[in-house]
């Protein structure tokens, strides 16, 4: 778990429980010195800060977390829609405003991702892609999971819809089963995200557009909103990036000759999904090929803080810091 905890953590309910570095209560590092030190929020407290969302570029090795866990809600359940994708436009333009009415613990999200097999004949003139809405309630009953999941009926779209799968229960086991289907095994990825306040109709369009050319049907995008009429502030931390919506972006493929053909559409989508970012998330972000994306995972006063922690802890440049320029130029 530990890159997961380190690179902030988004999983999950994460709009309700938080992203998971922010769970941390203590962790146990051992520094560049050889030191081992205990790093809590009544001790060493700014290699705390660090470690909650500091990524590839923390200066230390972190051996043992202390975390904060959650009792698992009795009733999480999950409301699936699937759209054509030429309706992508309209689709995303509802979520935005239901996102904003929506409690934080109702996910919503827009997948583009290949046609269930049983309306895959249907979506041939979208290269096999299809819009699903998925929203997930994290709730006790399943009354409450039924009437806080209604409220996706209400798209204009619906009537075009393909399929629905309503109010299946999704216990936590179930929800990492839905990720193994998106992200299958023994697979080559590249992955990129965008944190973005832009329109999401415009944003999606222009995701489509690159679908409608994906060289690999087993490639998808996620596009997760923030639940609630206003985002809640985040806590004090190295982690620091946030905005209306993510995007995750992948090219998933099986054949290594296959590579530089899945490399060249990936990236030429996210060139022109850039201009919609807001930031980025160090997580899942394609540092290598874009090294600016470290220093735009972090607010400006975030990122300065981190760097002059490694100065002060790591003054050799023994661990390797974050692809960025700046980073680098400590190390």
């Amino acid at each position: 778990m530990s890159g997961y905890l380190l690179n902030g953590g988004i999983g999950w309910n994460y709009n309700d429980w938080g992203v998971a570095c922010f769970s941390i209560a203590a962790a146990k590092v051992v520094t560049a010195a050889g030191d081992t030190i205990v790093a809590g929020e009544g001790q060493n407290s700014d290699l705390l800060w660090a470690i909650r969302g500091g990524g590839p570029g923390f200066f230390g090795v972190v051996t043992e977390y202390t975390l904060r866990v959650y009792r698992a809600p009795q009733a999480i359940t999950t409301s699936s829609y699937f759209y054509p994708l030429e309706r992508i436009e309209e689709v995303g333009a509802w979520a935005a405003e239901v996102a904003r009415k929506l409690p934080r613990h109702v996910e919503l999200t827009i997948l583009i991702a290949a046609a269930p097999p049983p309306v895959a004949d249907r979506c041939k003139s979208t290269n096999g892609f299809v819009c699903a809405v998925l929203g997930t309630a994290f709730v006790d009953s399943t009354d409450a999971a039924a009437a806080a999941l209604s409220v996706l009926d209400s798209c204009p779209a619906l009537p075009d819809c393909l399929l629905k799968e309503l109010n299946t229960p999704t216990p936590i086991d179930g929800l990492h089963e839905l990720g193994a289907g998106l992200w299958p095994e023994r697979h080559r990825y590249l992955a990129d995200t965008l944190w973005t306040n832009s329109p999401p109709a415009s944003v999606l369009a222009a995701a489509r557009g690159h679908f409608m050319r994906a060289p690999s049907a087993k490639s998808a995008a996620v596009f997760a909103f923030q639940s609630g009429a206003d985002r809640a502030p985040l806590p004090d931390a190295a982690y620091s990036m946030t905005a209306d919506a993510l995007l995750l972006c992948y090219a998933i493929w099986e054949r290594l000759e296959d590579d530089a053909t899945n490399a060249a559409w990936h990236r030429a989508a996210i060139a022109e999904l850039d201009r919609y970012a807001a930031g980025h998330y160090v997580g899942e972000s394609d540092i290598v090929a874009s090294p600016v994306r470290a220093e735009r995972a972090y607010a400006k006063a975030n990122w300065e803080r981190m760097q002059a922690l490694r100065r002060k802890y790591d003054p050799e440049g023994l661990f390797h810091g974050h692809f960025s320029e700046r980073a680098q130029s400590f190390a």
